[in-house]
């Protein structure tokens, strides 16, 4: 788990439970894991102001700019074999900037060898 700002306690349960590690963005970019990863993104994570199309608001302070260059930096050092990216809500995007801004960084990330 990458940066969480909002970790309710069933959360904080399976991530003891399970022995899962909580890292800052600035680590994970610069994770190096030998194994397979699947990797699995929240929309949510990204500052509200960069990316207001969410359900959940989150506390997070992270740009959309950090969070873009953090996971190049992962998926360049890593065999990411599969990425899905999750909490996106259309119904607050009636502009379709997000979409744009989501689509553009898939592509991006596609670009880096998904």
């Amino acid at each position: 788990m990458v940066s969480p700002f909002d970790i309710d306690p069933g959360e904080e349960v399976a991530i003891k439970k399970h022995n899962i590690m909580v890292l800052s963005l600035e680590k994970f970019s610069t994770l190096k894991l030998n194994c397979p990863v699947y990797v699995s993104f929240d929309f949510d994570s990204i500052k509200f102001e960069d990316f207001p199309a969410v359900n959940t608001v989150s506390k997070s302070k992270n740009s959309l700019s950090q969070v873009e260059t953090a996971l190049i930096s992962f998926i360049r050092s890593n065999d990411v074999v599969a990425i899905d990216f999750n909490e996106f809500d259309p119904g607050k995007d009636p502009n379709l900037d997000c979409f744009k801004t989501a689509i553009s960084l898939i592509q991006r990330l596609s670009f880096e060898g998904l």
